[in-house]
């Protein structure tokens, strides 16, 4: 049923309005684009369930609302818009449905799930849409996607050969199949080892940001030609850098 929660723009929900937690003051928070109003921080615990008269979210229509633990998408929903559910901190489950087309990026940010299944209408993803998820331990994408596919707890694009999110139990695949990273495991905390392979010639800037504890593997004896600049940052001080091993071989480790 469609309530008052929702706040419509045609077919695309701009905004999610539950009751609110008299006992607090935090109405707003501060993004890179500004101040955005949200709702309160709230008590108890909330299923969100998308009404069928929706067929998108738009952007931070959902974020910061602390009591989400898990949103059901219907099989005729079609997009999930940048940041929709960005620092959800308790939403643990996620359904997708079998109609979602397109996902927009970091749409599930620092939320609290523990697996991320795509399924195989999804067509467009927007770089990686489940950073900072730090106790995220398994990525699947459905038989049958003709865009995306998964390999060892790896989310790739698979035209492009593009490792676009991972976790904390991923390998990259040595069989060619990834030949970029990109982002893919910004803030992923509990990722302790990576071994990059000799096929991966593109990495791009601060694709392992904000791992704590990460030593990186890499078969190459140099970075490749392809790999830019502070692809290796720690955090956002650019001088912190992960440590390296080069000239990695399976054998060694």
């Amino acid at each position: 049923m469609l309530g008052s929660e929702f706040k419509m723009d045609g077919t695309v929900i701009k905004a999610y309005n539950s009751i609110k937690n008299p006992k607090s003051n935090y109405n707003q928070v501060i993004l890179d684009n500004g101040v955005k109003p949200v709702n309160e921080y709230l008590e108890g615990e909330v299923d969100v369930v998308i009404p069928d008269v929706a067929t998108e979210v738009g952007e931070f229509a959902f974020a910061y609302h602390l009591v989400i633990k898990s949103v059901t998408f219907h099989d005729d929903f079609r997009k999930i818009s940048n940041f929709a559910f960005e620092s959800c901190l308790n939403l643990s489950k996620i359904d997708l449905g079998c109609g979602v087309e397109e996902i927009g990026y970091g749409a599930f940010s620092g939320c609290n799930i523990t697996e991320f299944h795509v399924p195989k209408s999804v067509i467009k993803i927007l770089g990686n849409p489940i950073d900072n998820c730090k106790n995220l331990e398994a990525i699947s994408v459905e038989q049958g996607n003709t865009a995306y596919h998964s390999a060892a707890n790896c989310l790739i694009e698979t035209e492009t050969r593009k490792l676009i999110a991972g976790c904390k139990n991923s390998v990259i695949p040595t069989d060619g199949s990834v030949e970029e990273v990109d982002g893919a495991f910004v803030y992923c905390e509990g990722l302790s080892k990576i071994v990059i392979p000799e096929s991966v010639k593109k990495i791009k800037r601060a694709s392992f940001l904000g791992c704590k504890n990460l030593t990186i593997y890499c078969e190459a004896e140099k970075p490749q030609e392809g790999w830019e600049k502070n692809w290796n940052v720690k955090g956002l001080i650019f001088k912190r850098r992960h440590k390296i091993v080069w000239g990695y071989k399976a054998d060694k480790m």
